[in-house]
């Protein structure tokens, strides 16, 4: 086992698109997977050869990574979007384990007919402990918090809240904070980029999710300015 303190990855199926003309009654779903002879899992494959790079790690950049990526049907890999960067050599580590997997990803499947689908990754790195990581974050969004709203600089909360992001992505608290952060910063398209994830998540939990989502964002943004975070 290589030096590498990260969780456990985990693959989160992505929405499928359907042609419009196509009618079925009853859709079967099957996400992309990775298995060979070595590795069970990409789990597995991730956690025996990602590196936590060394000048991430000395300057405490701890948090999740998450990459997007399509799986096409012949099982090769492409269109990477890093959608949470710890730090740039993370991102660069991650993808070149990924990239070792191509071809040999077993592709998602709709009523049994393999097709191209979108799916990603979550990797954390944590200095000391995931417990830690979770207090720090937990610690950066009450200090957003407490500048968005107690000293009324959202300029200083962004930066608080872009730093517990970073650490917990897909927790909706924080991202609904910097929803209304970016909102008030006039900054509507990193606005719009969170709610779009928050939807995300939505779908890919329905039974988890806390958060009412609306039609839009401006919808969204007042009425949940009048609820507490």
């Amino acid at each position: 086992m290589k030096t590498l303190t990260l969780l456990t990855a985990a693959l989160l199926l992505s929405i499928v698109s359907i042609a419009q003309n196509q009618e079925i009654n009853e859709i079967n779903v099957k996400a992309p997977n990775y298995q060979n002879e070595i590795y069970a899992s990409i789990n597995d494959l991730l956690n025996e050869n990602v590196e936590y790079p060394e000048e991430s790690k000395s300057a405490g950049l701890q948090g999740t990574e998450i990459i997007k990526f399509t799986v096409t049907t012949d099982g090769i890999l492409k269109d990477y979007e890093v959608v949470n960067s710890v730090s740039r050599e993370i991102d660069e580590e991650v993808i070149r384990v990924l990239e070792a997997t191509n071809g040999k990803w077993n592709p998602g499947t709709v009523n049994g007919n393999p097709v191209e689908m979108k799916t990603e990754i979550l990797l954390a790195f944590f200095t000391h402990s995931e417990e830690n990581m979770i207090r720090v974050a937990k610690q950066y969004k009450l200090k957003g918090n407490k500048l968005m709203y107690d000293k009324e600089n959202p300029k200083r909360a962004i930066k608080a809240y872009d730093q517990a992001a970073r650490i917990l992505p897909n927790e909706e608290s924080i991202l609904v904070a910097r929803i209304l952060c970016n909102y008030e910063l006039e900054e509507f398209e990193s606005a719009e980029q969170d709610y779009e994830r928050l939807q995300d998540l939505a779908e890919q939990n329905p039974n988890k999710s806390g958060i009412n989502l609306y039609a839009d964002l401006d919808t969204f943004v007042k009425n949940m300015s009048t609820s507490a975070l």
